[in-house]
């Protein structure tokens, strides 16, 4: 049963006053406290296999000139500033994989343009988000281009850890020849993703942590000098440093047809047993 205290009324002065029940005291220590959380639901690893890509905004980079391209039904035409004349866009197939170990799906997306003579397809990272699903945020360093008389994609394949690009190269001899030449000098480079998880805060890389994971030039005839392995994967103070160690053979690389953010100069060393013109991009800080 619980006891009541009086109420007790006084008059003072005309006043009506009344004491209530005294208010309850605080909980005790011992008194047992709701520590639970809000329940949150984990994201979905796949969502962004549900992604529209053909409706998205790419960033777009002609020959270090960057702009955006907003796709429909996976198409578009745009003004290109570099060439100063309208491109044609169009969408490919994604490939589905979890390039930053994260734990979500990615994606790598090719987009082919076209203007004038100009033929050029390009493959993207586009990194799922958290806390966005329907939002991925692509990297503007492509990780693989094919183009008219230039080098050329022949697939792009979803393997543990990131993606296998397939490439067909022009190689220091071949970079020399008539458009019409293609290259013969085939290879395979395995990427991934490193970074905070946004677009701007990460870079593609090779899986052996050694280089840049974007397009790659073969080296040019010329011999390099050796140096100490350096250089990081992505052109910023944040962005890892080459994992590769020892004496390295660094050399120059053919063009290079994308940004290079001021300050930065993409250049490469030859693997330790080199068996083409390939190199292992790294960007290093201009002196």
């Amino acid at each position: 049963m619980i006891r009541r205290e009086p109420v007790v009324v006084l008059l003072l002065t005309g006043a009506l006053l009344t004491a209530c029940t005294p208010a309850p005291s605080a909980p005790r220590a011992s008194d047992p406290v709701s520590s639970a959380a809000p329940a949150t639901s984990a994201p979905d690893p796949d969502a962004i296999r549900d992604v529209d890509f053909g409706s998205l905004t790419f960033t777009w980079d002609t020959l270090g000139v960057q702009y955006p391209v907003k796709l429909s039904d996976g198409a578009a035409q745009v003004e290109d500033p570099y060439y100063q004349q309208t491109a044609t866009f169009r969408l490919g197939e994604p490939t589905y994989s979890d390039a930053n170990g994260d734990g979500l799906i990615d994606a790598a997306v090719p987009l082919q343009f076209e203007a004038g003579n100009g033929i050029m397809k390009n493959w993207f990272l586009w990194l799922a988000q958290p806390d966005a699903p329907d939002a991925p945020q692509q990297i503007v360093f492509p990780i693989a281009s094919g183009a008219r008389c230039a080098d050329a994609v022949s697939g792009v394949e979803a393997i543990d850890g990131g993606f296998r690009v397939h490439e067909v190269m022009r190689d220091a001899i071949e970079s020399t020849a008539a458009c019409a030449q293609v290259g013969t000098m085939e290879r395979t480079r395995d990427i991934g993703a490193e970074g905070d998880g946004t677009a701007d805060g990460s870079w593609p890389v090779t899986l052996d942590g050694e280089g840049f994971g974007g397009y790659c030039p073969v080296k040019v005839i010329t011999e390099g000098e050796r140096a100490p392995a350096q250089g990081r994967v992505g052109p910023s103070d944040a962005a890892p440093q080459t994992s590769a160690s020892g004496e390295k053979l660094f050399t120059p690389i053919q063009h290079y047809p994308f940004l290079q953010p001021e300050g930065w100069m993409l250049t490469g060393f030859l693997p330790d047993e080199p068996v083409d013109d390939s190199v292992v991009c790294v960007w290093v800080e201009k002196s």
